[in-house]
């Protein structure tokens, strides 16, 4: 009986290793890559919708709802998050970018719900659910779908601030890291 006891806890603590390792890895994969983003986003804002461009964005959060998502789901769960994104707002200098990308069956539906939704801050549709097929390299794992790109569009953090205090300030240890080194003093 003592050895299945340590054998199945050698078991569940070389499992969680293999995990934290996989994500470990798949972190580092993915910091280390440039976030391509779609050229035809739809900014979904006060009952209108229009093309937007995404070139010089600088610090942006991205939260990416994408097609393995429930898209109906997780509108109806947007005024949840309310607070966090009068939050995310209230940060000088960084954007924020919630991005649905749905099936091209489900965009009508996806832009319909958005509309009636009438959320406060704008929402971004992935209209042919390119961003999956520009950024190869982001994991399947929905934890990845919510990040900070820099000014080069570089992943600088990954996970939603809004989750844990500590995540929260962590973030903001990061936004403070990029914008230190953005403006450096020059000496004359």
């Amino acid at each position: 009986m003592r050895c299945k006891i340590l054998f199945l806890a050698l078991l569940i603590l070389f499992s969680s290793s293999c995990r934290e390792r996989r994500i470990s890895g798949e972190l580092r994969e993915f910091m280390s890559n440039t976030v391509v983003m779609p050229s035809d986003l739809q900014k979904v804002y006060d009952r209108n919708i229009e093309m937007v461009s995404t070139d010089s964005l600088g610090a942006t959060m991205i939260i990416l709802y994408d097609s393995l998502e429930c898209s109906s789901c997780r509108i109806n769960h947007l005024r949840d998050f309310l607070s966090g994104y009068e939050l995310l707002d209230s940060i000088p200098d960084c954007k924020l970018l919630t991005i649905f990308s749905p099936r091209q069956e489900e965009y009508d539906e996806v832009v319909k719900q958005l509309m009636i939704l009438n959320f406060p801050y704008p929402i971004y549709v992935d209209y042919s659910c390119s961003f999956r097929k520009l950024n190869p390299f982001m994991p399947d794992d929905p934890k990845f779908h919510s990040f900070l790109i820099d000014s080069a569009n570089r992943p600088v953090f990954v996970g939603n601030p809004l989750a844990r205090r500590e995540m929260m300030d962590l973030f903001n240890r990061v936004l403070y890291s990029l914008y230190s080194q953005e403006v450096k003093p020059t000496k004359i």
